[in-house]
Parts: C-alpha cells; sequence; structure tokens
C-alpha cells in the first residue's frame, strides 16, 4: 500500500511551489522595498527613545540600527533626517543588485553591505536589527532560518529585533490584509501573519515579543529580544 502523503496547506508552504531560488527571491523582496518610499516610515509607528543608549553615544564603532534586506535605504535615510543627532552607526544590508543601485545621496548617510541574509549576521552586537516587509515573502521554516541567522549575532539583554510588517487580527481582518494574504500564498508560497502565528514564529527563533507597536492599521512594528 502507497505511503499517504502530506496533502496539508502547511505542508505545501515547503513544497516545490515555495522553492523559488532563495537568491532571486532575496531580489524580489529587495525591489520592492526599494520602491517602498510612499510607505509609512518605522519611526512614526515605534518609539525610537527605547534604542537610546550609552554605548551608541561614548563607542564610535557602536552600531546603532542593521537595515537587513533594506532595498535601497530609504527607511535609513528617514531615520537619519529625522533624528541627526542620533549616534550610532547605520549599516544597510542586501542583495548584491540593491547595494549597486544605491542613490548616492544616501552613500553619505549609512554603510551598505552586500549580504546573503540566510547566512550568518557578521555584524555582532547591534543595538537593533530592523526587517521591513521580509518575511511575509517566506514560508515559516525559511523565516526560521533567517531568524536564526539574525539571533546568532544578538547580544542578550541588549540587541533588539524590530519587524516592520502586517500584523493581522486572528480574527476579522481586513479585506487588503486578507488580498494580500492571498497573493502572497498564491505567487510564492508564503503568507501574511496573524498577532499569534508571528509570537509562535519568533518564540521557535527564540526570541520574545516585547511589544508591538502601532494600532491605527493592520502595519505595524514589532519589537523582540533574545529570550
Amino acid at each position: 500500500m502507497p505511503a499517504i502523503q502530506d496533502v496539508s496547506a502547511a505542508h505545501a508552504f515547503d513544497t516545490v511551489v515555495g522553492t523559488l531560488n532563495v537568491v532571486r527571491r532575496q531580489d524580489l523582496v529587495a525591489e520592492s522595498n526599494a520602491h517602498g518610499e510612499d510607505l509609512v516610515a518605522f519611526e512614526t509607528r515605534f518609539p525610537i527613545e527605547r534604542l537610546n543608549s550609552p554605548r551608541t553615544s561614548k563607542d564610535p564603532e557602536a552600531v546603532m540600527l542593521v537595515d537587513v534586506g533594506g532595498g535601497f535605504g530609504h527607511d535609513l535615510e528617514a531615520f537619519r533626517n529625522a533624528f541627526p543627532e542620533s549616534s550610532g552607526r547605520l549599516i544597510l544590508k542586501d542583495t548584491p543588485k540593491a547595494i549597486d543601485e544605491l542613490p548616492d545621496r544616501r552613500k553619505f548617510l549609512m554603510e551598505a553591505i552586500k549580504y546573503d541574509f540566510c547566512t550568518p549576521q557578521p555584524i555582532i552586537g547591534a543595538r537593533a536589527y530592523y526587517f521591513r516587509s521580509i518575511f511575509h515573502a517566506f514560508s515559516d521554516s525559511k523565516c526560521l532560518e533567517i531568524l536564526r541567522c539574525t539571533t546568532s549575532a544578538m547580544e542578550r539583554g541588549y540587541s533588539k529585533m524590530l519587524i516592520n510588517d502586517w500584523v493581522l487580527p486572528d480574527q476579522g481582518a481586513s479585506f487588503q490584509a486578507a488580498m494580500m494574504d492571498m497573493n502572497m500564498m498564491a505567487n510564492l508560497a508564503a503568507k501574511e501573519r496573524t498577532e499569534s502565528q508571528w509570537k509562535s514564529l519568533l518564540d521557535q527563533a527564540g526570541l520574545l515579543v516585547v511589544e508591538i507597536w502601532g494600532s491605527s492599521d493592520e502595519k505595524r512594528v514589532i519589537e523582540a529580544v533574545l529570550k
């Protein structure tokens, strides 16, 4: 008798449908983020004073913010413009395609480094690691791989992970959010996540959700730290 195959929806996320070349998928994410300058910047949702630290003000080598998969650096530019007196290095990390096309005006505001976020994060002990609209393009298993590549670089009791993404209610999501979820599933075998799904995913990666910031819509900022 032939073995019964797992045809559950959860299993489908890890089938051939979901195996789009990861590098290509990173380029797609980078392209999307690179043209996301009309989106609300995370500092309008997240209280930036929570990143204040004597270390970043005293140590010129201390890293304030690593924007992982940050496209053309628009979020870091917005951060620097909104908080020009903030101390600490700002580092943009993305695919070679995105970094090579970084606008000249931003090259003086941040350090730009070519990086595959499915490999261990080499910037150790930054104050915060920031992901905007990254994880909805990947299955849970691939998200865990990406997350663990970053948690290995985080310093317990100091580093934060900030995730700027859709956070859907467990029930009663908006039509736009529901359609985005269907779109991600159909095109990338991925999904938007509810608050409980985010907490479960981050818990599996060894992270504790401290707060989910923003309440005016379903695009919010998750603040997490190492457990």
